[in-house]
Formats: structure tokens, C-alpha cells, sequence
């Protein structure tokens, strides 16, 4: 028969508060129908023998081992635990099979950190998870999760550094590349766009403005203004300084239109609104214009507001206004060019008319005589004094075509060579 609580009761000692009692009842419990059976003539009053108890003592501590071994680390994800025939604890790795000695009273898992970080079998289900079944029962890789935000900061990147249209994100050929590459990226608007360049633009401004503020010593300014096709005037504002490790920074701060006239004046409140915006307008030493007469009176106006607001050093006095070099030797070039403006300007036309209709004619020709097309003509720009020596360089190596061409072609106006 299965002993009774009544008999199992007798394992406890009279020591025991009932609280205890309570609670080895409720822990012994689980085993009373393990108990060894008696007789039915045995007097059901007699106390257990001492080896029931220590039967009934092993299985309990067992159970208290069993509920000690509480795995919590991630590694267990990938180890299983076990015990070998001499009752050693040991782990065994899912994946390669590997075992390794284990001490569930110490709790060391590096050991098994570690092969994870070089099971072959683990490797090779890493590359399986990225593989796909499709229907003909080849196998696709399958596209990583992708970052929303990252793709968009790429986008906004992309339109920044090629010049592109907002709207390009709205392309049907721009949304179809995506969709193939990841079918999880979600299509953007060009407003959306608009709103990331912004705020980009915004969060780089910061930056150079922090750098600014912690530049060691002063800062020099470079400023120029263009004309478009359509007439509007543009000027820029760029920073040159040296930074606290000793390495010269360079800065485009400004490139806004400037509707004309573009006197001194105008100029001059056109770039303090600049250097305002920045907060530099006191560390300010020195600014580097064409040499024009509209810049001549612009830094001479710079110079003496610094002056009345007293933030003008010893040096930006004497020399704040730095004439550009470069605008000082193209004017010297061009002044010598007026010897030669007829031969100039016959070559001038020359490669107009070549880069025209008649480029065809010019590579023809130039494949008929055995020559290379890599270099071919260039067409200068009169306000670049080295655009004008790179036309005439490039032409000197394609004398012998512009010869034939004044032979074969009628319509070849001029010929460098008349």
C-alpha cells in the first residue's frame, strides 16, 4: 500500500515549528506515491525504516539541484545541458555537437561565448537565414531589415552632392530601383525631402558654427559674386582658419542671390548680415575680394564699421583688404593677349564651329590621319585667363586636323592656320 501522510508525518522531527511542518508537507508531497509499498500485516503505526527516509531525502535534493540550475544566459540558446554517465555536468553545443565541461555551481559560460564566436555549424546557419526558397526551388537572398532614417539621410545626400531635382525621389525608375533592392523601403515625397536637406543643413550649420566659436585665433574671409544665364547675381561668403591642433579649415558659410545694383554698399550689408548670422563679425582680421571697384569700396566700408564697433586688431588695419592674386594675374595675361586677339580669336571660332554641328566632321578626321580623340578640343572662358591656354594647348595638338579640315570642308570658316 502507499504510505499516508499520517506515516510520512513521523519523518518529522518534533522540533519542527508547524509553520515547517507546512512546509515539507507541501514539498514531500509530490513524492508520496513513490514511497516503497508495506505489507498488508504490516502495523501501519511503526515508524518508516531508516532506509525509506534516505530514499525519499535523495529525491528531494535532487529536486532542489534540479531547481537551482537556472540558466539565464543567451548562450543557453545554443548549448544544451546534460549529464554524462559518471553524473558530470557537461554542455553540448547545438549546432556542432561540441561538449564541453560545465560547473552549474560556478556558472561560467565564456568557455561556450567563445566557440559560439567560431562554431562552423552556427556560420553556416548565419548565411542560411539570409537565403530565400522561391518557387522553382532555387534559393534568393533575402534583403537585410533596412533603416528608414538611414535611407532617407542617403537620399538627401545623394541629391546634395549630385545636384538633383527634390522630385527625383518620386521618379517611377527611382522607386522601381529601390522596391528591387529592398521591398521594405517606404517611398518618400519630394516634400519629405525637401524637409531631410533642411534639417541637415541646419544640423551642419551648428557644427561649423561650434568650430568657429572655438577657433584659437582670427578668421579670414574670401567672398566673390557670379552672374547667372538669367541675370540674378549670387555672392558667397567662405571661412579660412586655423583650428585648435594647427590644421587650416576651409568653409563655404553663404551663397545667396544678391539682386542688383551691386555697389560697395550693398556688398558691404550683404556680408555683415553674413558674419551676423555666424556670430564671427569680431574675430574677422582680413577679407580676400577681386580686385574691383565696387570690392575696393566694400572692404574699405567693412573696414571702418569694425573700426566704430572696436574689433579690429592692429593687423586688420593695415591689412584687412586682401586683393585677390589669382584676379591680378588674369588681368595682367589678358592685357598681354591683346598682341595676340587675332590668332585667338580665329582658333576661338574655330573650335565653336568643331564642338558644333561639324564634331562629327573633326572625329572623322581625326580617326582618318591616326590620331587619339582622348584629348579633342576645349573651348575657353575669356574671364579665365588659364581656360584661353588650355584652348590653345589642346589645339596645337590637333594642327594637322584643322589643316585637312580647311581641304575637305567647304563650310570650315576658319582655319587657325590662315
Amino acid at each position: 500500500m502507499i504510505y499516508s501522510e499520517k506515516n510520512l508525518h513521523r519523518i518529522f522531527t518534533v522540533s519542527n515549528t508547524p509553520n515547517e511542518n507546512d512546509l515539507l508537507r507541501e514539498e514531500f508531497a509530490p513524492h508520496f506515491h513513490r514511497l516503497p509499498k508495506m505489507s498488508v500485516e504490516e502495523d501501519h503505526d511503526d515508524v518508516m525504516s531508516e532506509e525509506d527516509i534516505t530514499v525519499v531525502e535523495s529525491m528531494t535534493s535532487q529536486e532542489h539541484a534540479s531547481k537551482k540550475r537556472k540558466f539565464t544566459s543567451k548562450v543557453w540558446n545554443d548549448f544544451d545541458w546534460s549529464r554524462d554517465k559518471d553524473g558530470k555536468e557537461k554542455s553540448t553545443c547545438k549546432h556542432c555537437r561540441k561538449e564541453y565541461a560545465y560547473d552549474s555551481q560556478k556558472g561560467g559560460t565564456s568557455t561556450m561565448s567563445r566557440h559560439l564566436k567560431k562554431c562552423p555549424r552556427l556560420k553556416m546557419q548565419d548565411v542560411g537565414k539570409l537565403l530565400l526558397s522561391t518557387n522553382n526551388g532555387e534559393l534568393a537572398t533575402r534583403a537585410r531589415k533596412i533603416d528608414q532614417s538611414k535611407f532617407r539621410d542617403l537620399v538627401a545626400r545623394l541629391i546634395i552632392g549630385k545636384n538633383l531635382l527634390f522630385n527625383c525621389v518620386e521618379w517611377t525608375e527611382f522607386r522601381e530601383l529601390c522596391s528591387y533592392l529592398n521591398v521594405d523601403v517606404e517611398t518618400i515625397s519630394r516634400n519629405t525631402t525637401r524637409s531631410d536637406i533642411l534639417k541637415m543643413h541646419k544640423f551642419q550649420k551648428e557644427v561649423i558654427r561650434k568650430k568657429l566659436q572655438c577657433a584659437p585665433g582670427k578668421i579670414c574671409l574670401t567672398s566673390d559674386m557670379w552672374t547667372s544665364v538669367n541675370t540674378t547675381g549670387y555672392i558667397s561668403l567662405t571661412v579660412h582658419f586655423v583650428d585648435q591642433d594647427w590644421v587650416l579649415q576651409k568653409f563655404p558659410l553663404n551663397f545667396s542671390p544678391l539682386p542688383p545694383p551691386h555697389t560697395g554698399q550693398a556688398l558691404s550689408d550683404k556680408l555683415f548680415l553674413m558674419l551676423n548670422d555666424w556670430g564671427i563679425e569680431g574675430k574677422v582680421t582680413s577679407i580676400t575680394l577681386d580686385n574691383a571697384a565696387s570690392n575696393t569700396s566694400c572692404a574699405k566700408i567693412m573696414k571702418s564699421r569694425f573700426i566704430a564697433r572696436n574689433v579690429m586688431s592692429d593687423t586688420g588695419k593695415r591689412n584687412f583688404h586682401i586683393r585677390c592674386c589669382a584676379h591680378i594675374i588674369n588681368l595682367i595675361v589678358r592685357d598681354g593677349l591683346t598682341e595676340i586677339d587675332p590668332a585667338v580669336i580665329k582658333i576661338r571660332l574655330a573650335v565653336k564651329y568643331l564642338k558644333g554641328s561639324q564634331r562629327k566632321n573633326f572625329l572623322d578626321t581625326v580617326s582618318d590621319l591616326g590620331m587619339s580623340v582622348k584629348m579633342g578640343v576645349r573651348q575657353d572662358v575669356k574671364t579665365r585667363w588659364n581656360s584661353t591656354y588650355l584652348m590653345l594647348q589642346s589645339c596645337i595638338s590637333y594642327e594637322k586636323v584643322f589643316t585637312h579640315l580647311r581641304l575637305v570642308d567647304p563650310d570650315y570658316a576658319e582655319s587657325p592656320n590662315g
